[in-house]
């Protein structure tokens, strides 16, 4: 179901919420499965859905949207908008900035052109698509007209890492540009083509068939010669947060900061990995408290204890739950989630 859910937001395009697109004007942009029939009787009988994938789906730039909404807004009739539906599909994009070029000023040359069945200009696997010519016409007539109508400022700043496939990247510390494809790069230095040489914009490839390494800002590249290219355009690369280097910071990461605010350990922090892997971690405790007895019937509370049974260390922690529903059953499984958080957080800091 899964796996239908995300080609069904592929294929349509219309954002990360199909069940709420019109199904009247827009069910026919994809293929007939028993998805398609629920996503028309929820429409038919005024359902909301919403529904949370696995996919990442929000746009990767400040400013971005989802093109196919953009084009709605642009009065393309609904043939028109199945055409350009057919080579959104083919042409592996779902936002605005993934057929701009890195600055978000341009239009990407290569999405003005049919993408090779070779070539994969996603990460995401979207279905097959082959658009007639007159389709690409429309689509380049579309990006155009969209590029001088509706956003006339450049994108933001990426925000997250995208679906799109940048294959070029500026390392600026050394002043060479990477080229990635089938798992392997060429390198590209400064050009000594007569012409070129000595102009900091223009590139040749002098190593290939090295080792991928993803460093660098991204950028566009334009052929302006025979062995020689141009960097149009470059951004810096979206760079995500720092892995967590404790076991709290895992805790904070997932929004669990109950479980940390008495978290105590004795010894070294570090204890606790290799412990678990050499078999001497024991989880002594895991207890929960209720006494109703005391005027407290909304409060129930847990404490777990993890000790390494060669001295190495020990982890106590506790924390209280208030709630009119709080009784000795659920402190109990406070205690049993604790445990469980505990491992999942030393997994997740050394997978």
């Amino acid at each position: 179901m899964q796996i239908l859910m995300e080609l069904l937001i592929l294929e349509l395009g219309m954002g990360s919420q199909p069940f709420l697109v019109n199904y009247t004007c827009h069910g026919s942009w994809v293929m007939a499965t028993w998805l398609r029939s629920v996503w028309e009787n929820v429409w038919l009988f005024g359902i909301h859905i919403e529904e949370e994938g696995k996919l990442n789906l929000a746009p990767p730039c400040t400013g971005d949207e989802w093109l196919m909404p953009m084009f709605l807004c642009l009065g393309f009739n609904d043939a028109e908008l199945l055409r350009l539906n057919r080579v959104q599909i083919h042409q592996q994009v779902l936002y605005y900035s993934d057929v701009m070029d890195a600055r978000g000023t341009m239009v990407d040359k290569k999405y003005l052109t049919q993408r090779m069945h070779s070539e994969n200009l996603s990460r995401f696997r979207f279905p097959m698509q082959q658009p007639p010519n007159k389709d690409f016409r429309l689509w380049e007539r579309a990006l155009l007209q969209l590029r001088h109508t509706c956003h006339t400022l450049p994108l933001g700043v990426y925000v997250s890492e995208g679906h799109k496939v940048w294959d070029w990247r500026y390392v600026e510390e050394e002043n060479i540009v990477l080229h990635m494809h089938d798992g392997i790069m060429d390198i590209h230095s400064p050009s000594e083509v007569l012409w070129y040489a000595n102009r900091p914009i223009f590139w040749t490839r002098s190593r290939v068939d090295q080792p991928v390494r993803c460093q660098g800002s991204i950028c566009t590249m334009d052929s302006v010669a025979l062995g020689v290219r141009k960097v149009s355009s470059s951004s810096p690369a979206f760079q995500p947060d720092p892995p967590p280097t404790s076991l709290e910071a895992v805790f904070r990461e997932w929004g669990c900061t109950w479980l940390c605010d008495d978290l105590q350990w004795r010894g070294d922090t570090d204890w606790l990995c290799p412990a678990i892997q050499n078999g001497t971690c024991v989880l002594v405790l895991a207890d929960g408290l209720y006494m109703p007895k005391a005027n407290r019937k909304d409060l129930c509370s847990t404490a777990f204890f993890f000790e390494c049974t060669v001295g190495t260390g020990k982890l106590v922690g506790s924390f209280a739950e208030f709630l009119a529903s709080a009784n000795a059953y659920r402190g109990e499984l406070l205690g049993l989630m604790a445990a469980h958080l505990v491992l999942l957080g030393v997994n997740t800091l050394y997978p």
